[in-house]
């Protein structure tokens, strides 16, 4: 949160008064718990509060020209406090889906966002304006998003993207070489100071590497609740060859930031379990004769639902961080690498994780140390029935 200092305005009616606002970072993720915009005192020249006063925000998104107003009256002590997330939520609805999409033939895609407009009026007056970069995901104070080294793994014969801001040139370094400034695939024109973009590392990496480096001084991130659009991001990928086969089960999801996580889970078991709901036929003659056979007035409706358990191998404290966060994922996606006759190439297909007990072990551990395992249960569409 960033806070202004006490400031002078004039307003409609020629009267001084001051203010003070506390609000957001430049840089907003839109389904965080809360965004908050606080007045903190509005007084007169006297210096005693305008309490009573009627102060009307307005949010708008200049992206799309749509916009909310909303008053709040100031309390005795002058001060009254907005919580804009809603309003942020709303404007960037359709947008998940979108983020959630990649065509893995292409080098980068533009991460949504929008651009928001936020005003405090009273009195005739608009006082504090300030504009806002808006995308999908939640922060909390004490999270460090792209602060210091990103670690990452590739597994490079699948699907696969890390998100990197909007840049044209970076450090790039490949199976430990040398460090060389290559090309970004970035996308112009670009309007927007905070934007970024998800890149496919086969763009910059080739088919394959081990190991890929890639840095720049002009990045962005958050630390502790407080945002820098001028911080050093380095993003480490470590390589994986295997190939895409029916033992392993390659997931997908969208992490706390908006940020696209992968990772490869070793299968463990098939489960398929048939649920049945028997209902009563009407109007069945009581000898209950048919041509067929003798029919016993009951319709039965059967599903089959399919669940997948699979495992991670060991991870430490990094990667199971990554891992962990798919259980708050709001979509995850399981990998089908064989082309059906119909579909004619691979396609990701949305699963569910069932809601299970996890348990980290902690003795001996440390950040470092692999003493982790994740284990999960994928839920898999249900398969419907035929009726006679």
């Amino acid at each position: 949160m960033r806070q202004t200092a006490v400031t002078a305005f004039i307003d409609q009616w020629e009267n001084r008064n001051f203010y003070q606002v506390t609000y957001p970072e430049p840089y907003i993720f839109a389904h965080s718990r809360h965004t908050y915009i606080d007045l903190d005192e509005l007084i007169d020249e006297d210096y005693v509060p305008n309490s009573g006063g009627d102060v009307l925000l307005t949010i708008t998104d200049t992206d799309t020209n749509l916009s909310y107003n909303e008053y709040r009256r100031t309390d005795e002590r002058g001060k009254a406090t907005w919580d804009i997330g809603r309003f942020l939520q709303i404007m960037m609805e359709g947008t998940l889906k979108d983020d959630a999409e990649f065509d893995y033939n292409t080098n980068s895609k533009m991460v949504n966002r929008h651009y928001i407009y936020v005003g405090l009026q009273y009195s005739g007056v608009y006082f504090f304006q300030e504009y806002f970069e808006v995308v999908n995901g939640a922060d909390e104070p004490t999270d460090n998003w792209w602060d210091g080294t990103r670690r990452l793994h590739w597994w490079y014969n699948y699907p696969f993207t890390f998100d990197f801001r909007n840049l044209d040139e970076a450090s790039i370094q490949k199976n430990d070489g040398a460090e060389t400034v290559g090309n970004l695939p970035q996308i112009t024109p670009d309007n927007y100071n905070y934007s970024r973009i998800r890149i496919n590392p086969h763009s910059i990496a080739g088919l394959w590497a081990n190991k890929v480096k890639v840095t720049s001084q002009a990045g962005m991130g958050f630390r502790y609740g407080s945002f820098s659009g001028t911080k050093s991001n380095t993003v480490v990928l470590i390589g994986h060859g295997c190939t895409p086969n029916e033992k392993d089960i390659y997931l997908r999801w969208l992490n706390r930031h908006g940020e696209l996580n992968y990772w490869l889970f070793n299968r463990q078991s098939l489960t398929r379990k048939t649920k049945a709901t028997d209902s009563q036929r009407a109007y069945i003659k009581d000898e209950r004769f048919a041509g067929y056979g003798i029919d016993n007035a009951l319709l039965r409706t059967l599903t089959v639902e399919g669940e997948i358990k699979c495992f991670t191998d060991a991870l430490d404290g990094i990667d199971y961080e990554i891992v962990r966060q798919i259980f708050t994922a709001p979509f995850v996606d399981l990998y089908l690498p064989e082309p059906s006759q119909e579909m004619k190439q691979a396609q990701w297909q949305r699963v569910h994780i069932k809601a299970e007990t996890q348990t980290e072990a902690l003795r001996h551990a440390d950040k470092y140390t692999y003493t982790r395992q994740v284990t999960i249960t994928l839920t898999l569409p249900e398969e419907g029935q035929l009726f006679v």
